[in-house]
Formats: structure tokens, C-alpha cells, sequence
């Protein structure tokens, strides 16, 4: 198959270690038993993971198990590609079905199968192959009663049927996009895949697995498993092993982002975000509202309107740099107050915003906010504005800004932006951050902060930005070997000027 009709069907290979770390993982433990599991591919392509499984099978000489090797695949090519892999590799024993899994074509069923582990298709139903057919939708609903969100990503099915079609004691190993562990479409499927099971391995990290710009993740789920408080981890491109984790099931049943506390470090509580300012955000009635009623005018009448990409670390670049609204570029881009005004649907959002505050920019490498202390700023949609004043708003943002939450946040919810590689957070999400507790160290960050916005030149902003992330990490009373700075630091963009 050509990579357009892989990529029209959300669908790419499975390298082979990548394959073989996921059938260790999924079958290891009832190999370790003696078991001779059934294993199904309920999206098989052309083979990959049904060899990883066959060959793990073999080594471990349960060679009666290799004839209950089953894959299904929607794609005629692709299946008649699985029986030729599969009998090129003396497992031809093993069957493969043309068919749509999620269809349920025989022999499946509930019950049916002792593992499934699977790389399925990745397609949000936005996308152009994404949309379910009527027939599809009608049968999946009655089966996935939890898991069916209008924009759940057809890969989170495949996990929420697979934990039907296998036996009690049985496990699912599966290869997702690494949004299904943040993203609030498909918090469906993971508080019932906990409901069903019990999680026993995940991955993250999985950029660059395949032909395409997403990271994925892969986890390993215990149909009726006995729930414990810690999972096996693994991360990077190769999936390699890198110890334990805490994981507590009962803390995330309620669909909340999986995270452990390896990927996190903990810190001094001071209460969340929303304890000191409820955010406000704009939506798409703002967005075109707001583009209705601007004006390029470098000193003129009206609110300027500050976009993500006008936000730096600290800084505002309006005037200083355009900005691209509407597919038109602005110079100076105002709002006409008395145009806004008529359009009743955004009057509360436009008082709301007209406050001191602060304006946090989304699909960033790091949290990037900036003050507005006159409160004069209109936020383009999609920033967040933080009503907020006075000192209080300076140490908001520090906070913010401090490599402790961008690490946080992307540990989140990482996945959820456009790149697979910046933080993309709703109002809500920026709310549940942590702040540290009142100190003087929070103070200075910040004052640092404040030097960080009146910066002339890269090297007084970067120094102001290294004070910044050393006081905050003090604030938040991190030791040395959990304190992100230096990959804080990294991600830093660079220094910009009109």
C-alpha cells in the first residue's frame, strides 16, 4: 500500500522491535505461567505484530498456540500481505480475515481470545477517513455504550472492544496515539478500560515510530486484573524498559490524564490556579466576532489584540512584530470597541477580558505568558486570559513560566497540541495547575520576571529567564535531580525582535 492510502487510513507499519517489545509485554506474563494463549490483531496490516507474537510463541515452545494466531484487516492488500508474511515465516498455521474488526466479522466475539495486541488505525472522526459509517456507529453504540464520544479517535475503540473480546485474566496490548492519555474525547474509554481491567504497562515518549508526525504511546491492560499501585514503564522511540511506577487506578477511574509519578516530580502545595483567578477563553463566535471589527492602527482608538504568537516568555511583541489573523497579516491590529459592542453574543466575554490579567498562549514548547497590568489587551482566541492584578499578577506568570509547570504540562498533556512536541491546555487544564507556597523565592522569580519583560536584548532576557528558573525551582522546593530547568531551558524560543 502506498504511504498515502497508509496515511488516508491512519495506518503505518509496526517496526519490528517496536513489535517485539509490545508481544513481550502483552504475552509475557502468560508465557511465564505456561499458558498457550490465543492471540488476536484486530488490525493486522501486513502482519508485524502477529510475527513478533508467532515467534515469541515459538521461543517459548507453545507451538500449539501458533494455529490460534488470528489477524483482521479492512484492507484487501494489506490482509493478503499477512497470510503471505505469516506463511514465509512457518506460521501458517495462523489466520487472517478481510474484514473491520470493530464489525465484529467471525471468529470474534466476546470472550473469544486470550490477548489482543494491536497498532490501530489513528483517525479522529475530523479527520477524512475519521467519520464513522452509520452502520458502524449504530452497532459500536450499543456495544461501547461508555466509549463512544463524537470525537473519539477510532484507536480508542479498538482498545474499548478489544477489552470485550478478551477473556477474564486475558490482556490487551495496543499502540495509541499519545493523546488518548490526556485528551478529554477520549476520557470515555480509559475510565472504562479501568473499570475493565487493570493497567500493568505503558509507554511514552514514541516520537519519530513512524512515517508520520505523531507521537504514540502504548499500553498493556489486565481484563478483571487485580488492581495494584504499580505499572511497569517504558519510554523513547525503542520503547526501552525504564523501571516501575506508581499508578493509582482507583485516583484516575474517573477518565482524568493517565500519569505517574515518574513522569512528574511532586512539589510544595500552595493551591491551584483556580484558587486565585477563574480563566476565560474565547471561541469561535469571539474569533470571528473580534476579526469583524479590526483595524490596523499603530495609535488609533480601540483595544490591541494580542494573539499566541505575539506572546514570548514574559514578553509582549505587539506592534513590534505582525501578526496573522483572518489569513491577513496586522501590524497593529485594534479592536473597534463600538463594532464588538453590537454583537451581543460576546459582550460578557469582552467585559471579562477587559481587567489587568495575564495572557497565556497555547501549541507552545513551554508555558509562555505574559502581564497585561492595564487591562486594555483583548486575548485572541485561542489565548487564556488570567484575570488577575497588581503583584499577584507577576507572580502568576512566574509560576507559569517556571520550567516546574511546563514540564508538568507536558507531561499532562502532551499529545493534545497540533505538534506532537508543544503543550496545548484549556482554560480548565491551566486551572488545575499547582502554585507553590508563599515565599520569598517566589518573590524574586517574579521580579525576574519583570526584568524578563523589559529586556532589550537576548542576553538581558535570558539571564532574567535563568533567574526566573532558579528561584522558581526554589519555590517550589525541588531537589537538584528533579528540577527540569535544563530541559526548560532547551525549549526556550529564541529572542525576538520586530
Amino acid at each position: 500500500m502506498s504511504s498515502a492510502s497508509a496515511r488516508d487510513l491512519g495506518d503505518f507499519p509496526t517496526p519490528s522491535a517496536v513489535a517485539d517489545v509490545l508481544a513481550r509485554e502483552t504475552l509475557g506474563g502468560a508465557l511465564r505461567r505456561g499458558d498457550a494463549p490465543s492471540v488476536l490483531d484486530p488490525a493486522c496490516g501486513e502482519g508485524a505484530l502477529l510475527l513478533a507474537a508467532g515467534a515469541l510463541l515459538r521461543l517459548h515452545g507453545v507451538d500449539q498456540a501458533l494455529a490460534s494466531l488470528t489477524g483482521v484487516e479492512i484492507d484487501a492488500a494489506r490482509a493478503g500481505g499477512a497470510r503471505r508474511a505469516l506463511t514465509a515465516h512457518g506460521l501458517g498455521g495462523g489466520k487472517v480475515v478481510h474484514g473491520d474488526a470493530l464489525l465484529r466479522p467471525a471468529p470474534l466475539a466476546d470472550a473469544s481470545f486470550d490477548a489482543v495486541i494491536a497498532n490501530p488505525p489513528f483517525l479522529s472522526p475530523t479527520a477524512n477517513r475519521g467519520a464513522l459509517p452509520a452502520s458502524l456507529r449504530s452497532a459500536l453504540s450499543a456495544r461501547l455504550p461508555h466509549g463512544l464520544g463524537a470525537l473519539t479517535n477510532i484507536a480508542a475503540l479498538f482498545l474499548a472492544d478489544a477489552l470485550q473480546l478478551v477473556r477474564p485474566g486475558g490482556t490487551v496490548g495496543m499502540i495509541l496515539p499519545a493523546s488518548f492519555l490526556t485528551s478529554r474525547d477520549a476520557a470515555p474509554v480509559r475510565s472504562a478500560a479501568l473499570r475493565a481491567g487493570t493497567l500493568e504497562w505503558l509507554w511514552t515518549g514514541g516520537t519519530d515510530v513512524f512515517a508520520a508526525s505523531v507521537t504514540v504511546c502504548g499500553v498493556v491492560i489486565r481484563r478483571a486484573g487485580r488492581r495494584r499501585p504499580t505499572i511497569r514503564r517504558s519510554e523513547g522511540p525503542q520503547a526501552q524498559r525504564i523501571g516501575g511506577a506508581r499508578f493509582d487506578p482507583s485516583a484516575h477511574c474517573d477518565g482524568r490524564p493517565w500519569r505517574t509519578d515518574i513522569d512528574a516530580p511532586t512539589a510544595a502545595a500552595g493551591g491551584l490556579v483556580r484558587d486565585i483567578t477563574t480563566p476565560v477563553v474565547g471561541f469561535r463566535r469571539h474569533y470571528y466576532a473580534v476579526a469583524g471589527a479590526l483595524r490596523d492602527d499603530a495609535a488609533g482608538q480601540g483595544r490591541p489584540l494580542v494573539t499566541a504568537g505575539l506572546i514570548d516568555p514574559g514578553r509582549s511583541l505587539w506592534g513590534t512584530r505582525p501578526a496573522r489573523i483572518a489569513k491577513a497579516d496586522w501590524q497593529w491590529p485594534r479592536v473597534d470597541d463600538a463594532l464588538l459592542r453590537e454583537r451581543a453574543e460576546v459582550t460578557p466575554w469582552l467585559a471579562a477580558t477587559a481587567v489587568p490579567k495575564v495572557l497565556v498562549a497555547v501549541q507552545t514548547r513551554v508555558i509562555e505568558c505574559t502581564v497585561d497590568e492595564a487591562g486594555d489587551v483583548i486575548p485572541g482566541v485561542p489565548v487564556i486570559a488570567l484575570p488577575i492584578a497588581g503583584d499577584d499578577a507577576w507572580r502568576l506568570a512566574a509560576a507559569l513560566t517556571s520550567p516546574y509547570l511546563s514540564k508538568l504540562a507536558f507531561t499532562r498533556h502532551t499529545g493534545a497540541a497540533m505538534s506532537p512536541d508543544a503543550i496545548k491546555m484549556s482554560g480548565t487544564e491551566v486551572g488545575d495547575l499547582p502554585l507553590p507556597a508563599a515565599s520569598a523565592a517566589w518573590d524574586r522569580g517574579a521580579a525576574a520576571l519583570r526584568r524578563a519583560s523589559r529586556a532589550r536584548t537576548a542576553d538581558e532576557w535570558y539571564a532574567a529567564l535563568t533567574r526566573l528558573g532558579a528561584e522558581m525551582g526554589a519555590a517550589y522546593e525541588l531537589p537538584s535531580e528533579e528540577d527540569p530547568f535544563d530541559w526548560w531551558f532547551d525549549r526556550l524560543p529564541p529572542f525576538r525582535t520586530g
